[in-house]
């Protein structure tokens, strides 16, 4: 039998090979990392106690008046004192010399480091901001450029970056200069995160992705979110804590030599010599018999995307009516689950409870739901997962509006809002893995990291407002949770219209996604023209079939 595809060959080198599996363990890395560096303003941007500074000839009470919060508690002003005029009349004002954070010793952030409190509070958000938006920007040019100069090359360059930004980040003491890094950072991070997702998924044939992307990849991502609690419950200055989340990528400098470029992409671009070197590799390591009739059809695959290879743009995936389609949907899914996701994350140390442990149960909770809900996504599939959870986490995020903090009787059960919070969590983070894998098996590999890319700019988009969302709790505390809910119930509804791709092959070149892609959703119409099939004619330059030109 002479395969068709690199999936398939990927499958004649066994399934769960130790040669692809040790690569992908190895790329793994990337997601811890990626939790890392996107969720550290969590602690690194923590606020800390703090009050206006006074002069010493007053006492603390006869210098901070005590308001009420808009939780309705009492408390020492944070941003307003006493001052007296001339006749000794006691009126309330502004901070005039600063703030104090009694717990400056203790606890170090960027807050107390720059001040950014009260009028200046809004530059606490912005440092999440600016690196979702040096995500978004990476995730466009980052993106084509791992699609058309390769993405071993892209992914290292990437790492290096987030390494040099890191450190630079750590020693550098000026606010407006750690916002550009943190720019840069998120500039590097759509390098490696989603370049490295890419070529976990083109490392493995369908029937793996599901253990080697949704199970794996998300079990990487909550230990790097419970890792970072533990960091940040040992280490309480941030500038230490920001060398201790980047030192150790350093490590990934034997990437060079230990990770291969990826086959899909070597293959697309009538690499043929250095795809076959790999194959031949990685049959060696598995202990399986390469025949040369695989290597064959293997070059007799090359010459067939060679005919229709060129330099492709973001613009390609708008081209054909049905791409445009799974790209828009597709795109405010990463839009909703990174807004809602990253929202909740920022939110987690304004729930009851101990912020360390409430951050780590963060993560840690989600390991045995992926588990769990990666047998679900391998029974009913992509879309239907996508559906459910997306509804089901806006239904738990409404709960957290309508929950009591006390019973009748004055018990607290505050508590109870934190679950709802965690579960409505869990059910965005199972979305968003989805999405994740969804995304990357309905672009052929021509356009693959540019869809990934364009999808991921969407995210970055959510990341960026997220902040500004949680700051509509000045109105009331329960506006941030109504618009995370109405965000994800109305991203689950788009998906019911969707196509499933559980079990299908990546595509290679357009016309192969545009056929298969219209298989999947024409079925019912696909079977009355068995008999026989015509020649497909041209659709935008794509070769399309009967189905895609009858819609």
């Amino acid at each position: 039998m002479v395969v068709r595809n690199v999936d398939e060959m990927w499958m004649r080198l066994g399934p769960f090979g130790r040669y692809q599996w040790r690569i992908v363990v190895m790329l793994l890395v990337s997601q811890i990392f990626w939790a890392f560096h996107v969720l550290s303003s969590t602690f690194l941007a923590r606020a800390p106690p703090y009050h206006c500074s006074f002069l010493s000839n007053y006492t603390f009470n006869e210098s901070i008046p005590w308001v009420e919060d808009k939780n309705g508690n009492l408390g020492p002003s944070k941003c307003e004192m006493y001052v007296y005029n001339s006749s000794g009349e006691r009126l309330q004002a502004p901070c005039e010399s600063g703030w104090t954070y009694p717990d400056f010793n203790k606890h170090h952030s960027i807050i107390s480091e720059w001040n950014l409190v009260c009028q200046d509070a809004f530059r606490s958000g912005l440092t999440t901001s600016i690196m979702m938006a040096g995500i978004m920007v990476g995730s466009w040019k980052v993106s084509e450029a791992s699609d058309n100069f390769g993405r071993k090359l892209v992914y290292l360059s990437s790492t290096l970056l987030m390494f040099v930004v890191g450190i630079l980040m750590a020693v550098l003491t000026n606010y407006w200069v750690f916002i550009c890094l943190r720019f840069l950072m998120g500039v590097a991070m759509a390098g490696f995160g989603v370049t490295g997702y890419v070529m976990r998924t083109e490392q493995l044939p369908p029937n793996e992705r599901i253990y080697g992307l949704f199970v794996f990849g998300g079990m990487a991502w909550n230990l790097g979110i419970a890792i970072l609690a533990l960091l940040a419950f040992l280490i309480q200055d941030w500038r230490y804590l920001q060398l201790a989340l980047t030192l150790p990528a350093l490590f990934t400098v034997s990437y060079y030599w230990l990770v291969p470029e990826s086959v899909h992409w070597l293959v697309t671009h009538g690499r043929y010599e250095e795809a076959e070197a790999i194959f031949k590799k990685a049959a060696q390591v598995n202990g399986v018999t390469l025949e040369d009739e695989y290597l064959q059809a293997l070059q007799h695959e090359v010459s067939k995307v060679e005919t229709q290879r060129k330099k492709m743009t973001v613009f390609d995936i708008f081209k054909h009516p049905r791409l445009r389609v799974f790209t828009l949907v597709t795109g405010y899914c990463w839009f909703v689950c990174s807004a809602v996701y990253y929202g909740i994350a920022l939110i987690i140390g304004k729930l009851p409870g101990n912020p360390y442990l409430v951050f780590a149960l963060f993560g840690l909770t989600q390991i045995p739901i992926d588990l769990i809900a990666a047998v679900f996504v391998t029974r009913f599939g992509r879309r239907i997962m996508l559906c459910v959870n997306l509804v089901m986490g806006g239904v738990f995020l409404l709960g957290a509006v309508v929950l009591p903090t006390k019973t009748s009787s004055g018990v607290d059960i505050s508590w109870m809002i934190t679950v709802a919070a965690l579960l409505g969590k869990c059910c965005l983070a199972i979305s968003f893995n989805t999405v994740y894998l969804y995304t990357g098996e309905l672009y052929p590999t021509v356009v693959r990291n540019i869809g990934m890319g364009f999808t991921s700019i969407c995210a970055r988009v959510g990341g960026i407002i997220a902040p500004f969302i949680i700051y509509l709790d000045v109105v009331t505390k329960e506006v941030p949770f109504i618009v995370f809910s109405a965000l994800a119930i109305s991203c689950g509804l788009l998906f019911i219209a969707m196509p499933e791709t559980k079990g299908q092959p990546l595509g290679d070149t357009m016309a192969d996604v545009l056929e298969y892609r219209s298989r999947l959703r024409c079925r019912a119409t696909s079977a009355r023209h068995d008999s026989g099939v015509e020649e497909a004619p041209k659709v935008n330059g794509y070769t399309a079939t009967n189905h895609e030109t009858s819609l």
